[in-house]
């Protein structure tokens, strides 16, 4: 069996969907994770020497904490001058950032944040790694600690298969913001979610082909779960001999 844990999983998928930041490099696939001196917006009323609370465009925001100071998330204002980030203020699921101190409009006119985002939170990628388990046949696991008990030779079939669903929320999110947004766009309305669709389904198929091929050899079936597993083949599906 595998010896990975559940973290070493979700960051398997995570580079699989180009979902991943290395905090020590900050490096980052693709660059758009990537938000450099982006406008950010009170979130509510204006700048006012009062309002610490600004949003920003994408979140979750990645974060590290030093020594009680934010060192990825930055926010400055048009002259360049800092402001700290207060991390027990600041909303990093829901993209809220809360500065130290309240900027002033008589020497700052718009705050700049720059910053990572990901795609989603640890906890949609646990979800989709425990429905890739329930295919293949494997208990869940609850905790980033917890052993992921599947054969080696399974893991990056598991892998494809819950990129596959993180591709079709993708498609889901990208059809609901073409179909709630406002303006003109460079490019049909439906593209967008329908290269995730396609992304999905091309993940879905090679997970269960890999699966199968697994399964096929005698000694994939010696190690196939008490259940009924699809396989390729002209019999109906079969339930190993434990």
């Amino acid at each position: 069996m595998a010896t990975w844990t559940l973290q070493e999983a979700v960051n398997a998928v995570r580079r699989r969907v180009n979902d991943w930041i290395d905090t020590t490099a900050l490096t980052t696939d693709p660059p758009s994770h990537l938000s450099r001196l982006e406008p950010a917006v009170p979130r509510s009323g204006k700048i006012d020497a009062v309002n610490k609370f600004f949003t920003i465009t994408h979140y979750p925001v990645l974060s590290k904490v030093v020594g009680g100071a934010e060192t990825i998330v930055t926010a400055q204002d048009d002259k360049g001058n800092l402001f700290p980030i207060d991390v027990a203020g600041t909303d990093y699921v829901k993209g809220v950032l809360k500065l130290q101190t309240a900027p002033d409009p008589s020497t700052s006119a718009i705050i700049l944040a720059t910053y990572f985002s990901m795609f989603y939170q640890d906890g949609r990628y646990i979800d989709w790694i425990n429905r890739a388990l329930n295919w293949a046949g494997f208990p869940e696991v609850a905790l980033l600690t917890d052993k992921v008990a599947i054969p080696d030779g399974m893991k990056r079939a598991l892998v494809e298969f819950a990129a596959s669903q993180a591709f079709l929320a993708n498609s889901q999110q990208s059809a609901d913001f073409f179909n709630f947004s406002v303006g003109g766009k460079t490019e049909d309305m439906e593209d967008v979610a329908k290269n995730w669709r396609e992304e999905a389904a091309s993940s879905n198929k090679l997970a269960l082909q890999m699966r199968n091929d697994f399964y096929n050899p005698r000694q994939g079936r010696a190690l196939a779960p008490a259940m009924a597993i699809s396989v390729p083949s002209d019999q109906p599906p079969w339930t190993p001999t434990r």
